[in-house]
């Protein structure tokens, strides 16, 4: 079994409640705390819009930054490939201009860097 199915947390959060559960955590967090609040993210499972549409309203409730992993939680990294910088690309597009975004994933050394910034 999936511990962080089991215990509730990780990429498994993104997915109770139709994201309700994390977008009022991060809206509890922000209201409570005097640090600012980023949330680390994969793709959900239903795709780019549902995806799109939960950073959004994470963004709404008051994250600071969003660090996106361009992979679904059913995805490993040896088993997969690149992660999906075209997500990315769409995340900055989307809140860019009011938080800043950061990609996670498929990035082992310069050239992979840059080769990110160009994609993001």
């Amino acid at each position: 079994s999936d511990h962080g199915q089991a215990g509730r947390y990780g990429a498994y959060l993104m997915e109770e409640e139709g994201g309700d559960r994390v977008v009022n955590m991060v809206k509890h967090l922000v209201a409570n705390l005097n640090v600012p609040v980023s949330v680390k993210l994969r793709i959900l499972p239903s795709g780019y819009e549902d995806s799109l549409a939960l950073y959004k309203r994470l963004v709404d409730a008051g994250a600071s930054m969003l660090t996106i992993h361009g992979r679904t939680r059913h995805q490993r990294q040896l088993e997969t490939g690149s992660a999906d910088w075209e997500l990315v690309r769409r995340v900055v597009e989307l809140v860019g201009d009011r938080v800043p975004v950061l990609c996670n994933g498929s990035i082992s050394n310069m050239d992979e860097v840059r080769q990110c910034l160009l994609e993001t």
